[in-house]
């Protein structure tokens, strides 16, 4: 189904349409999912370190492409050194054994879908922002996003523990922001409320990623689920402005 298809069927008054996220979100070869070389163009590098991390950018934009083609599983260095047209002494020399180049490949492109997250002033909060990158992302990158969320709840992968500590960090620093700001009660257990959160977005990620919901009833429940789970904490005053965005939420899905 094309974007704008599903722009119009779940582009509500309050959710970004899927044709700007589609824009906003980088691809998963961008070299703008690496901000040591932001701004920076092969035409204006001149210093080796400068070339040698925009080379490091291009292969592990490359390592996202062969995850997405064959699998995280499947992945090896010596096919990627291939595609890239280097030696595979290069790839270990600038980012590792094959462990490494994972954990960097997957975590410095999270770290940028929850960047792109941050910047979507369009929702109340930082995690109904979150919610949407990933189905963004889903639609996007297929492929990827559900090789990703396999190896993302993999406990014995070392990309996996570096996942989680990207997203737990992301989600206590933004409950934390709500927290001062006086929109979540007193008594909220900031740890305890970012597990429930991850724990929800992995359930319904996961269902996706298994065939058991398509993309409209992903961002419906992502969306909606996480501000049903928010709703739970905040304060009197705040829940109001919430739940109207959920309930529109409810219907565009």
């Amino acid at each position: 189904m094309q974007l704008s298809t599903y722009t119009n069927m779940l582009a509500g008054p309050q959710l970004i349409p899927a044709t700007h996220l589609h824009t906003r979100l980088p691809g998963i070869d961008s070299l703008q999912a690496h901000s040591s070389i932001k701004d920076q163009t092969s035409a204006t590098v001149e210093s080796l370190w400068q070339r040698q991390r925009l080379q490091r950018a291009e292969i592990l934009g490359q390592a996202r492409v062969l995850i997405e083609q064959e699998g995280y599983s499947s992945f090896n260095i010596r096919r990627l050194a291939d595609k890239c047209a280097v030696s595979r002494q290069t790839v270990y020399n600038l980012i590792g054994d094959r462990d490494q180049l994972l954990k960097a490949a997957l975590c410095e492109y999270l770290d940028t879908m929850l960047s792109t997250a941050s910047t979507f002033t369009d929702y109340p909060y930082f995690f109904l922002g979150i919610c949407d990158v990933f189905w963004a992302h889903a639609l996007k990158n297929p492929d990827y996003a559900r090789e990703v969320t396999l190896a993302h709840y993999c406990a014995d992968t070392p990309a996996a523990t570096n996942l989680h500590r990207i997203m737990d960090e992301s989600f206590c620093k933004g409950l934390r922001h709500i927290k001062q700001q006086g929109q979540l009660r007193d008594s909220t257990d900031i740890e305890l409320l970012s597990g429930h959160l991850q724990s929800l977005i992995t359930s319904i990620a996961l269902k996706w990623v298994e065939k058991k919901c398509d993309l409209a009833t992903l961002r419906r429940s992502l969306v909606t689920g996480a501000g049903f789970l928010l709703l739970g904490a905040m304060t009197t005053a705040a829940r109001q402005d919430l739940e109207k965005w959920v309930d529109a939420a409810q219907v565009s899905g």
